[in-house]
């Protein structure tokens, strides 16, 4: 298999959170901003490929990617009692 097909598999299965490297972490997830619901439940999905509960709650998947702060989509849709 060519490296762009190992790339474009890593990007179907983890979207903007994939990485090309080489000498990769177990955890393939790479840190982008989470900026809609959308990059939430696809990062959840991808944590839940590792040792993630597909259950967590919004904050809680971007609290644990370090994303908590006033433009999270958790605390703006109220779900969040303190956006730090």
């Amino acid at each position: 298999m060519k490296k762009s097909d190992l790339i474009a598999k890593e990007r179907e299965k983890f979207g903007k959170w994939a990485t090309s490297k080489k000498n990769k972490p177990v955890n393939p997830i790479i840190y982008q901003p989470i900026e809609n619901q959308a990059d939430v439940e696809h990062l959840r999905n991808a944590m839940a490929q590792g040792n993630y509960p597909l259950c967590m709650t919004d904050c809680e998947v971007v609290g644990i990617n370090g994303d908590c702060g006033p433009k999270c989509p958790a605390y703006l849709r109220g779900e969040c009692s303190d956006p730090y």
